[in-house]
């Protein structure tokens, strides 16, 4: 009887603690910062090179914006601002910008300049756009 009680103790003390145990994370991150994405995006004469960009929802993004043109400005946008892409970005002609966001939402969102000479179609209308596709 005493050996039972004894056993019993013992099986308490050691089965007792992991009753009290934290349950595991069901869906553990193991890099909850991940290094951003790094995209670079060419603008010239009314083009966006590459023109279709695809990225990772809730993964940091940074983009490198590069003006190709010797003296015409461009600009990139990207306006999702209900998903976390609020991008508009001046960059002038031969020089670089950069962006930073992080999109909250799968799905597909357009890029585009939207400058523009007085009387004339904006650099959008003259095919100067893409598209910025979101994916798991």
């Amino acid at each position: 009887m005493k050996l039972a009680r004894f056993c019993a103790g013992l099986l308490i003390a050691f089965v007792s603690p992991s009753l009290f145990a934290a349950d595991p994370d069901p869906n553990p991150n193991p890099n909850p910062n991940p290094d951003p994405q790094v995209i670079e995006i060419r603008l010239g004469s009314y083009y966006i090179k590459p023109e279709k960009v695809t990225v990772k929802v809730g993964q940091p993004v940074t983009l490198k914006i590069i003006n190709e043109a010797t003296m015409v400005p461009h600009d990139l946008i990207i306006a999702a601002p209900e998903v976390g892409i609020d991008v508009r970005v001046d960059v002038p002609a031969g020089k670089t910008g950069g962006a930073n966001f992080t999109p909250g939402k799968v799905g597909v969102y357009e890029m585009f300049c939207d400058k523009k000479l007085l009387f004339m179609a904006s650099h959008k209308e003259k095919g100067m756009k893409g598209v910025l596709e979101v994916i798991e």
